[in-house]
């Protein structure tokens, strides 16, 4: 059973970092589209939601409800004196859910990127099955791929990832974690959108940075938290199968 006090408790830090990220990105008026710029400005934040997520883990799969704070991340032999299986988890959970997130976006700045080429004027059919073809392909990378978002929850429980990829190596475990994920992202996702309607009507656009868009950055950042929160503990409960017997980390 997870409390939520306990989980409000481990977020607000992280929660705060990420509001003053999102509000300071907004501040600089950073294209929506630079997301390689906008993943080196959030990157602090992404760590301390990483390090929220493995906390969380911990929580959902050992009970654990001691909180190791943040700055003794930088201090390794403190991270000792913590508590040494969990304190490296938590480290290695937050590195690699950092990564995760500047991977995405690194990703996504590609797709940007290669987007930005000039369509031929003329609909040609051979250029048409190449676009369908590749987007077939890149599809079923992204269902297969899509494990990968969450290796830093057997990071975070300091088990052996390759263990893990290795229990989940078919498609058939791709469409379930992408299954939980979407039960998880939907009913919040159309909060977020409800949110966002909400603010435009109470705050109109106007040119330049405004009240619009700092209330938009702050519910993005609030309801991102949230859905990650959500989605790594019916994760790590949906993952937690795997491990009848916790494994010994290689």
């Amino acid at each position: 059973m997870i409390e939520h006090e306990t989980v409000g408790r481990m977020a607000v830090l992280p929660l705060l970092i990420k509001l003053a990220s999102f509000l300071f990105v907004t501040f600089l008026s950073i294209d929506h589209e630079k997301f390689l710029l906008q993943g080196v400005l959030l990157a602090p934040a992404y760590f301390a939601e990483g390090w929220l997520m493995a906390h969380l883990v911990r929580l959902a799969f050992f009970g654990e409800r001691e909180i190791i704070p943040l700055r003794l991340l930088s201090n390794s032999r403190a991270l000792v004196m913590a508590g040494g299986s969990r304190a490296r988890g938590i480290l290695a959970g937050a590195i690699i859910y950092l990564l995760i997130k500047l991977s995405v976006m690194g990703f996504w700045a590609l797709m940007v990127a290669s987007g930005g080429t000039d369509k031929p004027p003329e609909i040609d059919p051979a250029y048409t099955a190449d676009v369908y073809l590749a987007a077939m392909i890149m599809l079923i990378g992204m269902i297969w791929a899509f494990r990968f978002v969450w290796i830093y929850i057997p990071a975070a429980l300091d088990f052996s990832v390759a263990d893990f990829l290795k229990s989940i190596k078919g498609f058939r475990s791709s469409f379930s974690m992408i299954g939980v994920w979407i039960l998880c992202y939907l009913p919040l996702a159309l909060l977020l959108k409800m949110a966002m309607q909400t603010i435009t009507a109470v705050f109109p656009e106007t040119e330049g940075v405004d009240m619009h868009d700092y209330s938009l950055a702050g519910t993005t950042a609030i309801m991102e938290t949230i859905i990650g929160i959500v989605a790594t503990i019916a994760m790590t409960f949906a993952i937690s199968s795997l491990y009848k017997e916790p494994p010994k980390n290689s």
